[in-house]
């Protein structure tokens, strides 16, 4: 049972979160290492105009409206970077409803009004309305007159307090590049 859980897990994150296979060769640099986490680099996708802190083993994939990263498979720890094709120009415009109706979120989800990338955002913390077992943490933020989400999700739920610090420091270090 706990092997069907984790293949149907792998492929929510592969398939939902990232709803098509993502292609590109080498999408990433890495540059300078951080002072503060040794084991943290700056990297930089061109192609989708951002910079984040990451590891050199990561996985990381893009595509023309999402950048997926797999920060770990054991447990399944990922960040996705994807622009939602919705007509929402000001963050006020994302309400709870709204939220609800994207389909992502069980019951009883918390947002606040954040900062990401020097920009007013919304954090909204959850657990996956399809698979509970699923804990993320979400930002939307508007950049370019588009509305972006970066995803945080851990599986097993049970594994979020061994990442929360990394992917906090992942999320505040992100930077959308002027093109």
């Amino acid at each position: 049972m706990k092997r069907i859980i984790k293949v149907l897990v792998i492929l929510f994150l592969s398939c939902i979160l990232a709803s098509q296979m993502c292609e590109s060769a080498q999408p990433f640099q890495a540059s300078n290492v951080v002072d503060d986490s040794p084991d943290l680099e700056r990297c930089t996708n061109l192609d989708f105009g951002v910079q984040f802190l990451c590891r050199k083993d990561w996985k990381m994939q893009v595509n023309e409206k999402e950048l997926f990263v797999i920060i770990s498979s054991e447990p399944t720890v990922s960040f996705v970077l994807e622009k939602i094709d919705r007509k929402i120009f000001l963050l006020g415009q994302l309400t709870k409803h709204i939220l609800q109706e994207m389909g992502r979120y069980s019951g009883g989800f918390n947002t606040e009004s954040v900062q990401m990338a020097g920009k007013a955002a919304v954090k909204v913390k959850a657990f996956s309305d399809k698979y509970p077992e699923i804990r993320l943490t979400d930002y939307y933020v508007i950049h370019n007159f588009g509305l972006y989400r970066v995803s945080f999700t851990v599986y097993p739920k049970a594994k979020w307090d061994d990442y929360q610090y990394l992917l906090k420091k992942i999320a505040d270090s992100i930077i959308f590049l002027e093109r």
